[in-house]
């Protein structure tokens, strides 16, 4: 876990009274999707708390945006419970999503309107003011408000929508794939605006593709593929579990046998100079066995998230 987003849920940010009362402000129990004969949400249960950035992961088809979809009410369910801030999310009820913002992985823009008309129209249907926001937004994503939509590149067209999602300070934020198209800098800026917003009490289901995107960002992580739920874990839990990869160089011949032994050390390859060792646990054994060999270098290669997503989809398809 991010040592930033800790501090937010353990401390300064607590959730207020009404987010308490409300429980989850997002909950999902036995939601499934059938597309004629296929099934492209299967009993899938998970929450996300308020002030948790809850990481939605998986392939294409997995079923993130059909899930995400059926949370805004532009697809039907087939079976099971979805509710937002404890309001249903399954009928037509839109005080269910009138603190929910959402950001579509296509986003759907009006191309002859500039950025601020299409901004200032969304904000006439939601009944509120938010020029303010508005204007704060898009000076921290480097956005001319004064450019028609249909000349905008897709990175900017990114950032109105963004902006869109975001301008009615919602109490739920709905993202799929949020900082595509975005470059560097700006990805980094909307990382830094979704933390503010898990830290003033928001529940954030984050969809992306970029792993190292959720790792940053993510309490938790739930992993689909077809569908289907392959796990559902803190990231503090998921990084304590990772193994680690570490190549020692020596000055002449290294030896297998040499880690044989030693604990934690799970895999061990020669390759003349350099030994390749996988650990599960602590270092503190393998280095002091390298160091009586003689070892001159040390490099580490730390699995990240994406080696456990593939480790888990090439267990369930064998």
């Amino acid at each position: 876990m991010n040592p930033y987003r800790q501090d937010v849920l353990t401390q300064a940010h607590l959730p207020t009274t009404d987010d308490a009362r409300l429980g989850a402000a997002i909950e999902v129990t036995g939601l499934t999707k059938w597309f004629g004969r296929t099934c492209a949400v299967d009993d899938l249960t998970f929450s996300v708390a308020p002030g948790e950035i809850l990481g939605f992961v998986g392939p294409n088809g997995a079923g993130k945006s059909t899930t995400l979809r059926i949370l805004m009410g532009l697809v039907f369910a087939s079976a099971g419970s979805a509710r937002l801030l404890g309001g249903s999310a399954l009928d037509s009820n839109p005080a269910a999503r009138a603190n929910v913002g959402y950001l579509p992985g296509s986003p759907a823009l009006y191309p002859r309107l500039t950025s601020r008309e299409c901004l200032l129209f969304l904000q006439r249907v939601r009944g509120g003011r938010y020029e303010q926001r508005i204007s704060e937004l898009a000076q921290r994503l480097d956005l001319d408000l004064d450019i028609h939509i249909h000349d905008l590149s897709r990175g900017n067209k990114q950032k109105t929508a963004l902006i869109a999602a975001l301008m009615h300070s919602p109490r739920v934020l709905l993202l799929d794939e949020p900082t595509s198209g975005l470059d560097p800098l700006v990805q980094r800026e909307v990382e830094r605006i979704l933390r503010e917003e898990a830290a003033r009490g928001v529940g954030v289901l984050l969809s992306s593709h970029v792993l190292s995107e959720v790792e940053e960002l993510a309490d938790r992580v739930l992993m689909l593929h077809r569908g289907r739920t392959l796990l559902v874990s803190s990231m503090r839990d998921i990084t304590g579990r990772l193994a680690q990869r570490l190549t020692f160089e020596f000055p002449s011949t290294a030896h297998a046998e040499w880690f044989a032994r030693v604990g934690d050390v799970t895999a061990v390859e020669a390759h003349g100079r350099y030994l390749e060792c996988t650990i599960t646990g602590a270092q503190a054994e393998v280095l002091a066995s390298a160091s009586e060999h003689g070892v001159i270098a040390v490099h580490s290669h730390e699995q990240r998230l994406e080696d456990v997503f593939t480790s888990l989809v090439e267990g369930r398809a064998a």
